[in-house]
């Protein structure tokens, strides 16, 4: 059993996807996303969230997510259930039981290491959000019953624990060089924060996990995360960060290989990601492609004025993005839908034969 994490999904669960097949994870394998997965995000009947689900749901393993504060909280739909899992109560779905809820204040017993839970967090455009009528959540952030659950529970544990998991951080470890310098930080409510680090001060912890802040760096024994992964070894009070290198980073492409499946140049590739975590530069000095800022690009021109002359497919199996000539296209069995696309990569193991470049 190994237990996997990673930061803030926003939706976009792509590479999550890539590296679960890419690392062969099976059913005793764990991904912990702390927070914002955003599988809850408009509600349980729309096209996003079921789309995320049915992605999802083929997995072996096991996708275990904390709230953030833009998630729904899943006891609000009448489709979860709670499930005692791995010592904790969980929210499950009877339809995708490899998809997983945390409950704020439980105690979890990943192979021997204990995790206690708390998400949630303040959305720093709450009043433009409240304002536009878009959405947002009032209980997004933990409340005073939610605090008493947590600090009863470490009372009950002598304030000792393996692991924290959260959505935010402890306001002492707040990586400000993330803060937008267009938001006034007066106006923003840092009562989650200050509270949890009161808990810090208290607790006798060897690891936190946190995400919300879009970064990915430590800060003495905490640990924040975004795009990046890192592995809780089974039983261990050891814990190994999984950098992303040629073995572990399934989801990049070198900037060469990402412009011959995307038919741009690798100019283009510079001037569009000059300066953006979307490039990161491996030991050897190459630079690969995150796929998820990718996919954030191409949805951004999908949405735009050219939307005409949208050229790029979403490949079935691997989930990324590639330029439509190089695809094939499997119709669907029952001859509702689209069917399915698949890249020249996976197109011979789907049945579909070899795609030739530039068909």
């Amino acid at each position: 059993m190994t237990t996997y994490l990673t930061g803030d999904t926003h939706g976009s669960f792509e590479r999550v996807v890539r590296f679960a097949r890419a690392n062969n994870l099976t059913a005793n394998d764990t991904i912990i996303v702390l927070g914002d997965a955003s599988i809850n995000y408009e509600g349980r009947d729309t096209d996003h969230d079921q789309g995320i689900r049915d992605m999802l749901a083929p997995l072996a393993c096991t996708v275990f997510c904390l709230h953030g504060n833009h998630d729904m909280r899943p006891y609000r739909l009448d489709c979860y259930r709670r499930e005692i899992w791995h010592g904790g109560v969980t929210y499950v779905e009877d339809d995708y039981p490899n998809i997983r809820f945390a409950e704020d204040g439980e105690v979890y017993d990943f192979d021997g290491t204990k995790a206690l839970v708390c998400g949630g967090a303040y959305s720093i455009d709450a009043p433009r959000r409240k304002r536009e009528h878009m959405i947002w959540y009032p209980d997004e952030q933990p409340d005073d019953a939610v605090k008493a659950k947590v600090e009863a529970r470490l009372d009950s544990l002598d304030w000792k624990v393996d692991v924290m998991l959260t959505h935010t951080c402890p306001y002492k470890h707040r990586p400000t060089e993330m803060m937008s310098p267009d938001i006034n930080q007066a106006n923003v409510d840092i009562s989650t924060e200050l509270w949890l680090d009161a808990v810090e001060d208290r607790l006798d912890y060897k690891q936190w996990y946190c995400g919300h802040w879009h970064t990915d760096k430590r800060d003495g024994k905490v640990l924040f995360m975004f795009g990046d992964w890192a592995v809780m070894w089974p039983g261990s009070a050891e814990f190994d960060e999984i950098r992303r290198n040629e073995a572990q980073a399934p989801n990049r492409r070198s900037v060469r290989k990402a412009a011959v499946d995307l038919c741009i140049s690798e100019r283009l590739i510079y001037q569009l990601f000059p300066l953006d975590p979307a490039l990161v530069r491996k030991s050897d000095g190459a630079q690969l492609v995150d796929e998820a800022k990718m996919a954030d690009f191409i949805y951004g021109w999908f949405t735009s004025p050219n939307k005409r002359d949208f050229q790029y497919r979403w490949c079935s199996d691997c989930r990324r993005w590639f330029h439509r000539s190089l695809m094939a296209h499997v119709p669907a069995a029952d001859g509702v839908g689209n069917g399915q696309m698949f890249c020249p990569e996976c197109a011979p193991r789907n049945g579909t034969g070899n795609v030739p470049r530039g068909a």
